[in-house]
């Protein structure tokens, strides 16, 4: 029986909706219970995703409207912290592989050699094993207080 930590949660940002739901198609016409997708086309909103969700995987196309997979990685990089959620690429874009492998990207799939088999297999692979560090925002909610206007002022000048 499947437990909630056995449940791969993945998320994927592509503005091409069509693989979104080719993925999900897959994942449920093959009853492949251990997968979770959650789909996201537009880049701009996949921080807040990120937060909501906390992906064990995390997919990226490289070409999107708004900013690119790679502009995006970046800057999931730095609100989470770099290595934070394992990143993936899925693109028609080969030509990018060395750029986002060499910025921290743990695969590179190049939609049109795509196996959706081969893809399961990695994606079970990357989100089991790859190193996952706890993100900027859980560390500052842990060490996170709240204190008084007052309180802060006074320890900021320390009156006592």
């Amino acid at each position: 029986m499947e437990t909630v930590q056995d449940i791969i949660k993945i998320l994927l940002v592509d503005d091409d909706l069509s693989v979104g739901e080719y993925l999900s198609l897959w994942i449920d016409r093959n009853n492949i219970l251990d997968l979770e997708l959650y789909f996201q086309s537009e880049a701009a909103k996949a921080i807040q995703d990120i937060k909501t969700i906390q992906p064990n995987l995390i997919l990226l196309d490289y070409l999107m409207p708004e900013i690119n997979g790679i502009e995006l990685m970046e800057e999931i990089n730095r609100v989470f912290g770099k290595g934070a959620y394992p990143i993936a690429f899925l693109s028609n874009y080969a030509d990018q592989r060395q750029q986002a492998l060499a910025l921290g990207a743990v695969e590179f799939f190049t939609k049109a050699e795509l196996s959706m088999h081969a893809l399961t297999l990695k994606i079970r692979e990357l989100a089991k094993n790859a190193p996952r560090q706890t993100p900027k925002t859980e560390r500052l909610a842990i060490t996170q207080e709240v204190i008084s206007p007052e309180e802060y002022i006074s320890d900021w000048l320390d009156l006592d």
